[in-house]
């Protein structure tokens, strides 16, 4: 998908000013301009819902997003980041054992209604109805007391059975 950009506030300006989507992309390291060798080779693609300045010069995002890419091309411009991503393979067939584990985290899930507590009605909705373990994984792992670490290596897990056997554990 050419044309979608990645990277700061010059560039989300770009992407506002384009109707582009962006790519949420996490860094290898917390520096403050990170080129292409400093970022990780997945992210989200994501759409813009709203965005607000705050009086310090912080600008908030809230996105929605749509759907975990692998970063193909980098291209660094002047002032802006544009990206090239390529949608990750979400097709999984659910066999038997998949089926089961999936059982298994829903189940626990029924169990912990502090956790439930955490979700809208919407998102609890999604979780029961979903046969794409992707989908269950990335919908969970949010609401989970793990650190910031934990959560990057379910991010960055392409294997949707493994994802999903991880969350189980």
């Amino acid at each position: 998908h050419p044309g979608w950009v990645v990277g700061d506030e010059i560039d989300l300006e770009v992407a506002l000013a384009e109707g582009q989507e962006i790519f949420l992309v996490p860094p290898k390291s917390q520096d403050d301009a990170p080129g292409e060798a400093d970022l990780h080779g997945l992210g989200i693609v994501a759409g813009v819902l709203q965005t607000l300045k705050l009086p310090d010069g912080t600008v908030r995002v809230l996105v929605e997003g749509r759907e975990r890419s692998r970063l193909v091309k980098y291209h660094a411009r002047h002032d802006y980041v544009r990206a090239e991503v390529v949608p990750l393979d979400s097709s999984f067939e659910l066999k038997n054992d998949a089926l089961s584990l999936q059982q298994v985290v829903l189940t626990t899930l029924r169990a912990y209604k502090d956790l439930q507590a955490k979700l809208n009605k919407e998102k609890l909705a999604a979780l029961w109805e979903t046969d794409k373990l992707d989908m269950l994984v990335d919908l969970l792992v949010p609401h989970l007391n793990l650190t910031d670490e934990k959560r990057l290596e379910f991010f960055l897990e392409t294997r949707p059975l493994v994802r999903l056997e991880n969350l189980a554990v």
